[in-house]
């Protein structure tokens, strides 16, 4: 386990972790959250367990979060995991929630900074090259942003015909887009803001592009909740 310097600064971009060995159990820690974060769709502010987190973390890092004891050995120990989650919750930022007994308030989720710490280093919880590892992560969210990029607005958008998007697009279509419906307006900029996120932390041809075309809808309509965006 790195002895890393993170309380020296706090970000992300002057971090350099070069393998698993190398990273603070914080970020550790914040990377199975993320893994865990993706694996249940990516979602914008799920929660997760601390004893979920615990058991992934012991998973991927046996060694370095299980009992002292060798009769013990193969039990995840929540000591060993309860400092490094107020750590990056508290003096990192990567994380909000809190461990608590009661497992209706118990649970941490990712922060922004925590998506970033996640998205840039989560290939080294996997023995895989990176390349594969990244492509591997969640094929649902992959799929989906592949399909919006076959819709016709922005297939347009990419000609550098703005204004022709600005001219014809209803908020109809921008559901449609989402893969949802406005009966639920709630539901529809949770979307909204979930393909964001998914456009931030995915590296794939035309993110970029696709995240400005975002970014114009999200000027273009007030029905969309700016309170739920990044």
């Amino acid at each position: 386990m790195g002895n890393s310097n993170l309380t020296e600064n706090k970000n992300i971009e002057e971090f350099f972790f070069k393998n698993k060995e190398s990273l603070s159990r914080e970020a550790h820690v914040t990377i199975i959250l993320y893994k865990l974060w993706l694996e249940s769709g990516g979602k914008s502010g799920n929660r997760f367990h601390s004893e979920d987190i615990a058991f992934a973390a012991f998973e991927n890092w046996p060694t370095e979060y299980s009992w002292n004891l060798e009769k013990y050995s193969h039990l995840p120990s929540m000591d060993k995991l309860r400092r490094p989650l107020e750590n990056a919750r508290k003096d990192y930022g990567w994380m909000n929630g809190k461990k608590n007994a009661d497992q209706s308030i118990d649970g941490y989720s990712l922060t922004e900074q925590g998506l970033k710490l996640g998205r840039k280093y989560i290939h080294l919880l996997s023995d895989e090259p990176q390349e594969k590892a990244n492509n591997n992560i969640n094929k649902h969210i992959i799929n989906y942003l592949s399909r919006i990029k076959k819709n016709n607005y922005f297939k347009l958008y990419l000609k550098e015909n703005k204004e022709a998007v600005i001219a014809d697009i209803t908020i109809y279509d921008v559901a449609e887009i989402l893969e949802t419906s406005l009966s639920n307006m709630k539901r529809f900029n949770e979307k909204f803001r979930d393909t964001k996120l998914y456009l931030t932390n995915y590296e794939d041809d035309n993110n970029d592009k696709l995240l400005m075309f975002f970014n114009l809808i999200e000027d273009l309509f007030e029905e969309i909740d700016k309170k739920w965006l990044l």
